[in-house]
């Protein structure tokens, strides 16, 4: 397996199994299911904070 890299907001680079783009239910479901498998991952969101409303009207339903 090949690691990934990334840049954290303060300049340092990190390693990690796999790199997942936006912390969203697919994302972060991701997310918990490598970590469970021992893999390492890292979930990169562009907010800084939480919504307040749902994005994922589908889903929320």
């Amino acid at each position: 397996m090949t690691n990934q890299m990334a840049m954290s907001d303060t300049g340092r680079i990190m390693t990690t199994d796999v790199l997942i783009i936006g912390g969203g239910p697919t994302g972060m479901s991701c997310s918990i299911y490598l970590d469970k498998l021992g893999i390492s991952n890292l979930v990169v969101e562009r907010r800084h904070e939480i919504s307040l409303h749902p994005k994922a009207h589908e889903i929320s339903a």
